[in-house]
C-alpha cells in the first residue's frame, strides 16, 4: 500500500489530483507533491447533515465557519476540495461529461439523512449532469467486522434505505449488528443510477490498521483526521 491512498479508477483522467491522506503522507506534502496552493483547499465544518455546498472561485478564503456542510461539489478549476473523516466514509466524485468533481463525508448519520441522493440531485439542478456519466470511490473507513452498532441506528438507517439493509447488515445479538457501510453507499449508488464498473471500493479499514489510518473508533476521538482530497486542472 502506497503512503498516499489513490484510487485507480481515477488515475487515467490527468485532469484530476486526488488522494486520501495517511499518518504516514499528510495534507501539506500532497499539497507539495501536487504544487497546489493551500489558498485553494476548501475545507467544510462537517455537521453530518446532509448540505451540498457547491463551490466556486468567489467563496476561496473564508474560515471554516463559512463553508458548513458535509459534502463539496465545483467545475472550477484549482479549487481544492477536501473533506477529513477518521472511520466515516470519504467518497469522490467525477461527472466526465460536465467536468464536475464532488466529495462527500458520510458516516451512518449522514446516510440516514439520504446525504448520497442530496448531492447528486444538487449538482444535478446546479451543473445538468446525468447520473450514469459519475465514477466514484469510496476511500478507506471502517469495516464491516470492525463496526458494531446498536438497533437505532438501524432503525433511522430504514428510513431511507429499507428493505437494501439486510444485505448490509450481520445481526450480532438481540440488540447490536455488524454494519457494512462501504456496501451500503456503493449498492445506494448504483441504485442512484451510477453503473456498478465505475465505483472502485477500498479495502482497507481505518479501525484494523493503526500504522496508517486515524480511527474515531479505536482512538476514542483524541488523534487526528484523514484528508481527502479532488481537484481539477486545467
Amino acid at each position: 500500500m502506497n503512503d498516499f491512498i489513490k484510487y485507480n479508477i481515477f488515475n487515467k483522467y490527468k485532469n484530476i489530483i486526488h488522494g486520501s491522506t495517511t499518518k504516514l503522507y499528510n495534507f501539506e506534502n500532497i499539497l507539495k507533491l501536487h504544487n497546489c496552493n493551500s489558498g485553494m483547499a476548501i475545507i467544510p465544518k462537517q455537521i453530518h447533515e446532509n448540505k451540498t455546498i457547491i463551490v466556486d472561485s468567489n467563496m476561496l478564503g473564508k474560515g471554516e465557519d463559512y463553508y458548513i456542510g458535509d459534502s463539496l461539489a465545483t467545475n472550477n478549476e484549482n479549487i481544492i476540495l477536501v473533506i477529513r473523516t477518521a472511520d466515516c466514509l470519504p467518497i469522490f466524485l467525477f461527472n466526465k461529461d460536465k467536468n464536475v468533481i464532488g466529495l462527500i463525508h458520510a458516516g451512518w448519520r449522514g446516510l440516514a439523512r439520504d446525504i448520497i441522493s442530496c448531492f447528486i440531485k444538487k449538482v444535478k439542478m446546479v451543473y445538468n449532469t446525468s447520473e450514469n456519466s459519475f465514477i466514484a470511490a469510496i476511500g478507506p473507513s471502517i469495516n464491516k467486522n470492525c463496526y458494531e452498532v446498536g438497533e437505532e441506528v438501524i432503525v433511522k438507517l430504514s428510513n431511507i434505505y429499507k428493505n437494501d439493509l439486510k444485505t448490509v447488515i450481520e445481526k450480532k445479538s438481540d440488540i447490536k449488528y455488524y454494519l457494512d457501510l462501504k456496501l451500503l453507499a456503493k449498492n445506494y449508488l448504483i441504485k442512484l443510477g451510477l453503473k456498478e464498473e465505475n465505483i472502485e471500493v477500498s479495502s482497507s479499514c481505518t479501525h484494523c490498521n493503526d500504522e496508517l489510518f486515524y480511527s474515531f473508533r479505536r482512538d476514542k476521538g483524541k488523534l487526528g483526521n484523514i484528508y481527502s482530497m479532488i481537484c481539477l486542472r486545467p
